[in-house]
């Protein structure tokens, strides 16, 4: 809804940018905010080597808000409307269950 209705609004001259700033800014925040909480959780279970790492995932946290998030939303809008063709799984027969002890 919001990539039809802030262009229209942006058209017809019915946009705030003051609060519109304000609105992306937190949307960033909040983004971050929620990959920091991951890695603080991850980091606690002691999942990372070196702070090396810890500080390369701490700047993807932030960097992914710029981009990477709206590409994964505009990825998953086109799997969802414009498939091409039906997807069929098929059966799966179950292999080397019978060796399990």
């Amino acid at each position: 809804i919001g990539w039809v209705s802030v262009p229209v609004a942006v058209v017809t001259g019915e946009l705030n940018f003051e609060t519109a700033v304000l609105l992306l800014l937190g949307a960033f925040l909040l983004g971050t905010l929620n990959s920091l909480i991951g890695l603080a959780i991850d980091e606690r279970f002691g999942y990372f080597n070196r702070p090396r790492e810890a500080l390369a995932l701490l700047a993807v946290a932030i960097l992914e808000n710029f981009g990477t998030r709206q590409l994964t939303v505009w990825w998953r809008v086109r799997a969802l409307f414009w498939r091409r063709h039906k997807v069929e799984w098929g059966d799966m027969e179950r292999e080397g269950v019978s060796q399990v002890a």
